[in-house]
């Protein structure tokens, strides 16, 4: 049964917790949406977009959503599916024929250089170890790589390929130069299906490319008039714009126990701006995010302008792996977004994502309920992240009993 939010009692909470954690340099700033039964019950900005000049957040800020960029990229996916351009078991071979040639091993993390990861190779690793190459199971699919059960740029491979763009040059200055780049030198961590482990950007920039090829289009304009127009998300997109430049926060960072900011240009990391990364490209602000994660919510009853109810099911639905027994975690993946599976902060069939920079967000159908916190720190970001937790906890402790 639903349970209604105490208005005065989540303003209060969620105040007290943003100047707090302000106070002690945690943060330099945020927004907060809180949204229930066709109500925001909570829309408020905190601290500083930049502290060195004061300048205070604004509803209008800009955000590096950095990792909240991969259930927009799902929905992008899940239009294709709709429009029958693709299915979630096609393989990614069927669009990229180089990435039938995968293998799974390990890409050398020792820091030796290797020959690209598609031949039969056995070599000495380091204290004698042997690095094994072997063909996979079976190929990746689309749905192996929304879900996080790929191996596909994960664990220490993740660190090894993203060491290797650093001294291949120019390997990230497009979404396809970056997708050869992973045809090339990509290493499977183990065979697709067999377990999950978090793609923090290969495999979403890898659907993004599939949604080039088969829309014909690039990811920035698929998504801008397949997903923003109709929302009226005029403030999101992967290029930065100088009205958005103008208006993108400070990074702020945490060192020694003293807060910094600066200003940082780039969307992510130190990706190229030509570079529109399915996996972290996007900037947004908290009421646009606001408008996609209700657009998801609405989904879970009906049919939206963007995507219809069986999409949004099947986004919604966790994804399981081989061998998994009767004792499932306590969250898993569905497509693009995390799913509470046991009963936590966040009730059983919540769902949502986080990224690296300390955005998080999450939809709540059994108590008709969306949430979105914005920040952008170096500090204290990605899922499970400090001022995640606690925004949960005082939302879900908000609802009256």
């Amino acid at each position: 049964m639903s349970r209604s939010i105490n208005k005065e009692v989540l303003n209060r909470a969620i105040e007290a917790r943003a100047q707090g954690y302000i106070k002690t340099g945690h943060i330099a700033g945020c927004s907060v949406r809180v949204y229930q039964s066709g109500d925001t019950v909570c829309a408020r900005e905190f601290g500083y977009s930049d502290p060195n000049s004061g300048e205070p957040v604004r509803p209008d800020s800009v955000f590096r959503l950095a990792s909240m960029t991969k259930p927009v990229v799902a929905a992008a996916v899940l239009i294709c599916m709709q429009r029958g351009l693709l299915s979630p078991l096609d393989r990614l071979s069927d669009y990229f024929p180089g990435f039938a040639e995968l293998r799974v091993g390990s890409m050398g993390a020792s820091g030796k250089e290797h020959s690209a990861g598609h031949a039969e190779r056995e070599t000495d690793g380091e204290a004698g170890g042997r690095e094994i190459l072997r063909r996979p199971a079976r190929e990746v699919t689309l749905l192996d790589l929304l879900s996080h059960t790929a191996g596909f740029g994960t664990d220490e491979n993740a660190a090894e390929l993203d060491r290797r763009t650093q001294v291949l040059r120019g390997t990230r200055q497009t979404l396809g130069s970056t997708v050869r780049f992973y045809e090339d030198e990509l290493v499977l961590s183990f065979d697709p299906g067999s377990r999950r482990s978090y793609s923090p950007i290969a495999a979403f920039d890898a659907l993004a490319a599939v949604v080039e090829l088969v829309s014909g289009m690039s990811i920035n304009s698929f998504v801008r008039d397949n997903i923003l127009v109709p929302l009226g998300m005029n403030d999101t997109s992967f290029v930065l714009s100088p009205s958005l430049r103008s208006r993108l926060v400070c990074m702020h960072n945490l060192v020694n126990g003293i807060p910094e900011a600066h200003r940082m240009d780039s969307i992510f990391s130190d990706f190229p701006a030509t570079y529109h990364s399915g996996g972290a490209g996007l900037v947004s602000t908290a009421d646009d995010y606001l408008r996609f994660a209700l657009m998801l919510l609405d989904g879970t009853k009906q049919d939206t302008p963007v995507l219809t109810h069986s999409s949004v099911e099947l986004m919604r639905t966790p994804v399981s792996v081989a061998g998994e027994g009767q004792e499932l975690p306590e969250e898993m993946f569905g497509f693009g977004v995390r799913v509470i599976i046991r009963d936590g902060i966040l009730p059983r069939g919540a769902f949502g994502w986080s990224g690296a920079y300390g955005t998080h967000f999450w939809v709540d159908p059994d108590n008709d309920l969306v949430a979105v916190l914005m920040k952008n720190s170096l500090y204290d970001g990605g899922a499970g992240c400090g001022t995640a937790v606690a925004f949960e906890q005082d939302i879900m402790s908000a609802l009256c009993r």
